[in-house]
């Protein structure tokens, strides 16, 4: 497989993909809201979730084993509730972490087609008190995308982004919140099979930050108003990480300077075939059964051949929403994705 960046995105399986995506999501939120309504049910395992989105991507893509890199799932799926910010998914371990009704939960899910890569997330919560943050990150990524045009000053996305946000002051349980703009997460530009390319959208402004939207590029514009601090900590307890991904620049070529063992080499190969540069998960690796898998991942990140992505959180007991869409410019002609 060629994943160079200067692969051709393919528009018609970008739709294609956006298409699944937005099923999936009306299947996910008939599913949450009769679980909750109609079962009486107080709360919903996060595992249960997820395997709800994986198995509903992989029907709508006809996801094969024998070729992985074809279609199917993009990323792992990201189930970020209250506080913590982005980049949480079930461990095989995660058996028992719920959902319940008072929560607001981030539900962050990629669908891809040759890897033509459809990332966008939205917020829910089964109560309405949470109405207005959710709205926020609607009204803030709605403008990114209507602002993405070739030649736009990215600062100047950022700059309204931040304004939508900040100028905000919302009540929750009788509290009232001077709402805040996560400040290291940002958009960012899409790539074949690169989830993360070389531009950036930030959700505040940069005055240094210099680059402008290009024609035929996609972008995933997502914005994230909080009532905490506007600032995503990393959990760096290798133990609550869940997202991995194969270091870009060595998806060819291992410099000559790293040794790898036996089973370094075998995992390794094993990651290459099922998931390319493609983000995967611990629980991904683990249902292949592959002996000392774990130990031999470490390693790996250690390396520095496979990245890991911790989780963020934001100050305890405050709350974050997140919208996330895609867009795309080709050709002189604008296409809002999801």
């Amino acid at each position: 497989m060629n994943t160079s960046q200067n692969q051709q995105l393919d528009i018609d399986l970008l739709k294609k993909g956006a298409e699944i995506h937005h099923s999936v999501k009306c299947d996910l939120l008939n599913y949450l809201n009769d679980s909750f309504k109609e079962n009486n049910q107080e709360n919903l395992k996060l595992i249960n979730i997820t395997k709800f989105i994986e198995n509903k991507i992989k029907a709508g893509t006809k996801y094969s084993d024998s070729s992985p890199l074809k279609a199917g799932i993009a990323f792992p799926v990201g189930l970020n509730i209250n506080d913590v910010v982005a980049h949480w998914s079930p461990n095989p371990s995660d058996t028992s972490q719920c959902l319940t009704k008072n929560d607001i939960i981030k539900i962050d899910y990629g669908v891809h087609f040759d890897g033509n890569v459809i990332d966008s997330a939205f917020s829910y919560s089964y109560s309405d008190k949470f109405s207005e943050l959710i709205k926020i990150s609607e009204e803030a990524t709605n403008k990114g995308c209507e602002m993405i045009n070739p030649g736009v000053l990215i600062n100047d996305i950022s700059e309204a982004i931040q304004e939508i946000i900040e100028s905000s002051e919302i009540e929750i349980d009788k509290k009232t919140y001077q709402v805040k703009s996560i400040q290291n997460l940002t958009g960012h530009q899409i790539e074949k099979y690169k989830i993360h390319g070389e531009k950036m959208i930030p959700n505040v402004v940069i005055p240094y930050y210099t680059e402008r939207i290009g024609d035929n590029e996609l972008y995933a514009i997502e914005t994230y108003p909080s009532t905490g601090k506007g600032v995503g900590t990393l959990y760096n307890s290798s133990e609550g990480i869940s997202h991995y991904m194969l270091n870009y620049d060595f998806r060819n070529i291992i410099p000559s300077s790293i040794t790898l063992t036996s089973d370094e080499r075998a995992l390794l190969a094993t990651i290459k075939k099922k998931f390319g540069t493609l983000p995967f998960s611990r629980r991904w690796l683990s249902s292949l059964k592959i002996k000392r898998y774990l130990i031999t991942l470490f390693k790996l990140v250690n390396k520095q051949i496979i990245t890991e992505y911790p989780p963020y959180y934001e100050v305890k007991g405050s709350y974050v929403s997140q919208t996330e869409k895609n867009v795309i410019f080709v050709d002189g002609k604008k296409t809002i994705l999801t």
